[in-house]
C-alpha cells in the first residue's frame, strides 16, 4: 500500500520551545544574514564565495571574471530556500528585501531561452551540456527549483517561481527519450527530487515524468558519461583505478534496478535516493520502491555511523564496503547526513514505518547540528568521530578533518544546507493524511494539521527528557500516531490521567476517538546506554558509544584531560545525567567514572609491564556541540575496561 502521508506547511507550525526554538531564532538572526555577508564576500579572514559577484556579471551588472566552484550557485539557492522557510513561519522584512533583491538580479542573469548558469554563462559560453558528468548545471536546476516551490509556497510571490519552471522547461525540451533529445542525465543528482517538488507544486506531471527518465536513464547502455569521457579523456574524474573509480562514483556504473547497494560519493548517493523515493511513491512505482528499500536498509545498516554520519573515506567523500566506519578518517560530510534526513522522511512518506524516522533522527540531532557552532558563524564540513590535533598536520589521511570550524568555505555547499534543514524542521516532525496525523519529532509549540483535522499544542523539554504532554484543540475522529523510537526501552501513554496500553502499528502508538480538551501524556524513558557496533566495524572492538535519548555523547579534551584514547570505561560504571544551564547553550551532560592506564616507565618498550590504572571522572557533553570550546581532543568511541 503507497500512503499519502504529506509533511505539514511550515506556516501551521509554531515552535516555542527552547531546542528547536533557540535554533530557529539563531537561524533567523544570525546564520542567514551572516551567510549573506559570506555570499556577498564581505566575511574578514574567511574563503570567498564569489556567488553575488558571478550573477552580477551574469546579469551585466559588472564586468569580471567566474569566481569560484562550477556549483557555485547552488550556495545562493539554498540560502534563498532557508530564507523561504524563515518567511514563511513568520515575517522578516530584512530577508525579505534581500531575497527580492537577488531574485530580480537572477531574472536579469536568466538568459531568453530559460538557461541560467553563471559558470558556463560567465567563464563558459558555447559550451553548455558538454561536461554534465562533472559541471553540475542540472545540479543547480535542481538547487534553484527547490528555491523557487519554497519561496512560492511562503510569500505567493511566483518570480522565483517564473525562473526554475522556465528553466525547467529548457531542460524537459533537451532531455528524454525523444530521437532529438538529450540521453544524459545529472552528474550531481538533485534535480530529480526537485522535479517531483515541481510537479506537485505546478500539477505538471510531466516535471515527474523526466524525474523518472532520469531516474531510470542512468546508468544504461551505451553509458552516457563513458561517452562523455570519450570525447574529453582529460576529466580530473572519475578518481583513480580503485574500486571507486569510473561510473561507480555517480552510482551510473549499471542501471538502478541492478543497484545492490550504495556506493560512491555519499550526498550524490542519497540525493539520488531520495529522487528515486520521490518517483516511486508519485507514480506508484514498486520496482523504484523496492530499490529504495534495499539503498536504505544497506546504508542504516551497514555503511552509517552511530552519530547519522554517513560517507566514510575522503577519497571520493564516498561509501566504501559493508562495515568500514574508521572513527579519526571518516568523512561524514555534513551535506551527507542532512541527505540522509532527506531519503529517510521521503521513505517514511512512503512506508509509514517509524524504523525510517529513527535514522531521520539519528543524522538531524547528532552530524547535521554538529555542522554548525553556537554562534552560527563556523561550520564543520568533515565530522570525525575522533580527534587528536596534533596528529592531523603528519596525516596524509587526514588532511580532510579540521579541528576546528571554519568561517566559511570556497566550496560552501554544507552551511545554507544547514539552515534550510533547521528553518523547515517541522515538515520532519509532523506528516498527516486525510485519516491520521504523524508525530515522528518531539518539538515543543502548537501545530494545525488540516489534512488530518487536527490542531495541538505540544510541550516537552525534549530531547533532554522524554516527557511529552499533547493537548488537542481540535479533532475530528482521525488517528494520531505517537512514534516509538529505538533507543526507547519502555514508553507509557496516559489520556486524560488514564493510563492506556494502545494498539501499535509499525514502531507507533495509535491514538484513535481523541476529542477536543483531550490531554495526552507520553512519557519515554530516557537512560543512558552503551552502544556497541557489530563485530565486522574493526575500529570499534571492545569500544562503546554513549547515548541518550536521541543524542550521542562525547568525551572532550576539555573536561577530560589529553590522551583520551588512554580512558576506559568500567563494565559496571554508573552513570549521572545533569543538567547544565551554563554550559554549551544549556545541555545535559553525563558523569562517570573512568579508568586511565598509565605506563610504569618512559620506556618506548618494556617487556612484561604491567600499566596502572588510576580512577578519574568523566565527564560526555552533547556530540552535537563539541568543539565550542577551543582545539582539543574528542572521542565518541570508549574503550571499555573488561577486566
Amino acid at each position: 500500500m503507497y500512503l499519502s502521508d504529506k509533511p505539514t506547511a511550515i506556516a501551521n507550525v509554531k515552535i516555542s520551545d527552547a531546542f528547536w526554538g533557540g535554533y530557529q531564532k539563531l537561524i533567523r538572526e544570525s546564520v542567514l544574514p551572516y551567510q549573506w555577508e559570506a555570499l556577498n564576500d564581505r566575511i574578514a579572514d574567511a574563503d570567498r564565495s564569489g556567488c553575488i559577484h558571478n550573477f552580477l556579471i551574469a546579469a551585466g551588472r559588472k564586468q569580471g571574471e567566474h569566481y569560484g566552484w562550477y556549483f557555485q550557485d547552488s550556495d545562493l539557492y539554498k540560502w534563498i530556500e532557508a530564507v523561504a522557510y524563515v518567511l514563511e513561519a513568520g515575517n522578516d522584512d530584512a530577508l525579505r528585501e534581500e531575497a527580492d533583491w537577488v531574485i530580480r538580479l537572477m531574472e536579469e542573469a536568466q538568459r531568453p531561452d530559460g538557461y541560467l548558469d553563471t559558470f558556463y554563462q560567465v567563464a563558459h559560453p558555447g559550451e553548455e551540456w558538454t561536461c554534465l558528468r562533472e559541471y553540475h548545471e542540472l545540479y543547480c536546476a535542481g538547487h534553484l527549483i527547490e528555491a523557487a516551490v519554497a519561496y512560492s509556497n511562503a510569500t505567493g510571490d511566483d518570480r522565483l517561481l517564473g525562473v526554475a519552471t522556465r528553466f525547467a522547461d529548457l531542460i524537459m525540451e533537451r532531455f528524454g527519450d525523444g530521437d532529438e533529445q538529450c540521453k544524459g542525465y545529472p552528474g550531481h543528482e538533485e534535480l530529480e527530487l526537485a522535479l517531483v517538488k515541481l510537479s506537485e507544486k505546478t500539477g505538471n506531471q510531466e516535471y515527474a515524468d523526466l524525474a523518472a527518465h532520469f531516474v531510470y536513464q542512468r546508468g544504461t547502455e551505451p553509458n552516457y558519461f563513458k561517452e562523455e569521457l570519450k570525447r574529453d579523456p582529460t576529466t580530473r574524474y572519475p578518481w583513480g583505478d580503485g574500486p571507486l573509480a569510473g561510473m561507480r562514483y555517480f552510482q551510473a556504473d549499471r542501471p538502478v534496478t541492478q543497484q545492490e547497494r550504495a556506493y560512491g560519493h555519499a550526498v550524490r548517493a542519497c540525493y539520488f535516493y531520495s529522487g528515486i523515493a520521490d518517483v516511486a511513491r508519485i507514480n506508484r512505482d514498486d520496482t523504484l520502491r523496492g530499490v529504495a528499500r534495499r539503498m536504505f536498509d544497506n546504508v542504516s545498516e551497514k555503511q552509517m555511523y552511530v552519530t547519522g554520519a554517513i560517507g566514510s573515506s575522503g577519497y571520493g567523500e564516498a561509501f566504501t564496503y559493508d562495515y568500514d566506519l574508521p572513527n579519526d578518517s571518516v568523512y561524514g560530510e555534513t551535506c551527507a547526513s542532512i541527505a540522509l534526513a532527506f531519503f529517510a522522511r521521503r521513505m517514511l512518506q512512503m512506508e509509514g514505518d517509524s524504523r525510517y524516522a529513527d535514522v531521520m533522527e539519528r543524522a538531524i540531532y547528532n552530524t547535521a547540528l554538529a555542522g554548525m557552532s553556537l554562534s552560527g558563524t563556523n561550520f564543520f564540513y568533515v565530522n570525525p568521530l575522533e580527534i587528536d590535533p596534533e596528529t592531523l598536520p603528519y596525516d596524509y589521511y587526514k588532511k580532510h578533518v579540521l579541528p576546528q570550524r571554519p568561517k566559511w568555505y570556497g566550496c560552501a555547499c554544507c552551511p545554507p544546507n544547514i539552515a534550510r534543514l533547521v528553518s523547515s524542521i517541522s515538515q520532519y516532525a509532523y506528516l498527516e493524511n486525510s485519516d491520521a496525523a504523524k508525530i515522528n519529532l518531539f518539538i515543543g509549540g502548537s501545530a494545525v494539521l488540516p489534512v488530518s483535522g487536527f490542531r495541538f499544542d505540544v510541550e516537552t523539554d525534549y530531547p533532554w527528557n522524554g516527557n511529552v504532554t499533547v493537548r488537542i484543540r481540535e479533532s475530528r475522529g482521525g488517528k494520531l500516531f505517537l512514534r516509538m523510537p529505538d533507543w526507547c526501552p519502555e514508553a507509557s501513554v496516559e489520556v486524560n490521567g488514564k493510563v492506556l496500553t494502545p494498539k501499535t502499528e509499525k514502531g507507533y502508538f495509535v491514538l484513535d476517538g481523541l476529542r477536543e480538551g483531550d490531554v495526552i501524556r507520553y512519557s519515554m524513558q530516557m537512560p543512558v546506554r552503551r552502544v556497541r557496533a557489530f563485530e565486522k566495524v574493526k575500529e570499534n572492538a571492545g569500544c562503546v558509544a554513549i547515548q541518550r535519548g536521541p543524542v550521542v555523547y562525547c568525551a572532550e579534551e576539555v573536561d577530560n584531560g589529553k590522551e583520551l584514547y588512554n580512558l576506559y570505561l568500567p563494565q559496571d560504571a554508573r552513570f549521572d545525567v545533569e543538567w547544565r544551564e551554563d554550559l554549551l547553550g544549556g545541555v545535559n551532560v553525563i558523569r562517570t567514572g573512568a579508568v586511565r592506564l598509565t605506563s610504569v616507565s618512559e620506556a618506548l618498550y618494556c617487556y612484561d609491564e604491567v600499566p596502572e590504572k588510576r580512577e578519574q571522572p568523566l565527564m560526555l557533553i552533547p556530540y552535537f556541540r563539541w568543539n565550542n570550546r577551543g582545539i582539543g581532543e574528542m572521542r565518541v568511541y570508549l574503550k571499555e575496561d573488561v577486566l
